[in-house]
C-alpha cells in the first residue's frame, strides 16, 4: 500500500479501510473484519481524520489497539486476540476504540507504523546467494528502512525451503519455514559473510527499551502465526543489537555509502520501507547515480 493515505472526507477513509479488508482477505481474518467494522462506523473515522497524517493508514490504528492489547488492557477483545475465544471482533473493536480513545489517540500521534519481520530474510537470503560468486571479496549489508534491523541478522535464522534446501545455523532460536511457489531459489548452506551491517530508518525500534519492543510485536498482526517468531528475533537481537541509524534514507545513504569500509562490495536491501515513500520521493529516489547492488522484496 502507498503511503498516499487519503486527507479528504469520511468516505474516503471508509474506501480505503475497505481496501484494507480484502487486502487481509485470506490472511488475517481477524483483520478483515475489523476493517470491515471500520469502514462502517462514521465516529471512528472522523477520529481517525483529525489524526496525525503519518496515522491514517490502517496498520496505524490496527497497531495502537494491539499495543494496549499487549500491555494487558482488560478488554474482551484480548480474548480474541490471543486465541482464547471465538466471536466478531468488529463490534469489539470499535468498543474498544472508543473505550480508550485518549491511550489510542497518543499512540496514533506519536508511533510509526513499524513492520520488521524476520521472515522476510527469506526472500533476502537467495538474492545474497546468488550475489556471492558473482561479486566475490567482501559486503557491507545496509538496510533501508531497519526498524529493529531484525533482517540485518539473516545469516544468523535457520530458513528452510523445504526441498531446496535450507541455510543458516541448524541451532538458530530463530526458524522460517517456507514454501517455494515458482523458481528455482538459489540456496546455500551459509550466506556470504558481512565485514559491516548498517540499519537506517526514520524512527527506529530500540530493543533496550521494552515499549519499544512491545510496539514492534504490536504492529505484527495478531492471527499471523508470527508472534512467537517475531519475538524469538527480538531475544536474539537483543544479545548483539544491529546497528540502526535514525535518519531519512534520502539524505544519509550516501553517507553511509562512504563511511562503509574500503573494497567492499555494499549490498543494500529494503523490505517493505519504499512502500512508506510519498511518490515525488519514491521518484527521486529511483534517480540515485550511486552505482548499487540492490534487492528488493516484499512482505514475508
Amino acid at each position: 500500500m502507498s503511503a498516499e493515505a487519503p486527507s479528504g472526507s469520511a468516505e474516503d477513509f471508509a474506501r480505503m479501510w475497505t481496501w484494507f479488508a480484502t487486502h487481509c482477505h485470506g490472511t488475517s481474518p481477524l483483520y478483515e473484519r475489523i476493517s470491515m467494522a471500520v469502514a462502517g462506523d462514521r465516529d471512528l473515522l472522523e477520529r481517525l481524520r483529525a489524526a496525525p497524517p503519518s496515522a491514517h493508514l490502517p496498520p496505524a490504528l490496527l497497531a495502537a489497539v494491539h499495543y494496549l492489547v499487549l500491555s494487558g488492557a482488560d478488554h474482551p477483545l484480548a480474548e480474541l486476540y490471543a486465541g482464547r475465544a471465538e466471536g466478531d471482533p468488529g463490534p469489539l473493536f470499535l468498543d474498544f476504540c472508543r473505550g480508550h480513545w485518549e491511550d489510542v489517540n497518543h499512540l496514533l500521534s506519536t508511533r510509526h507504523i513499524q513492520t520488521n519481520d524476520c521472515g522476510r530474510s527469506a526472500l533476502i537470503a537467495p538474492g545474497l546467494t546468488w550475489l556471492a560468486p558473482r561479486l566475490g571479496g567482501r559486503f557491507s549489508l545496509v538496510d533501508v528502512g531497519a526498524s529493529a534491523g531484525l533482517n540485518l541478522l539473516c545469516d544468523n535464522y535457520r530458513i528452510d525451503y523445504g526441498p531446496f534446501g535450507a541455510t543458516g545455523p541448524t541451532d538458530s532460536p530463530v526458524a522460517i519455514h517456507c514454501r517455494v511457489a515458482g523458481g528455482e531459489p538459489p540456496i546455500a548452506e551459509r550466506l556470504p559473510t558481512f565485514v559491516t551491517r548498517v540499519g537506517i530508518d526514520r524512527s527506529p525500534i530500540d530493543l533496550t527499551d521494552p515499549t519499544d519492543v512491545r510496539w514492534l510485536l504490536a504492529c505484527v498482526w495478531p492471527d499471523s502465526g508470527r508472534l512467537e517468531r517475531t519475538a524469538a528475533s527480538i531475544e536474539l537481537a537483543q544479545q548483539g543489537p544491529p546497528h540502526v541509524i535514525a535518519a531519512d534514507a534520502n539524505t544519509a545513504l550516501p553517507e553511509v555509502l562512504t563511511g562503509l569500509p574500503p573494497g567492499t562490495a555494499a549490498v543494500i536491501v529494503t523490505t517493505w520501507a519504499f512502500a512508506y515513500f510519498s511518490l515525488g520521493t519514491a521518484r527521486s529516489s529511483s534517480r540515485c547515480s550511486t552505482p548499487l547492488h540492490s534487492s528488493g522484496t516484499s512482505p514475508g
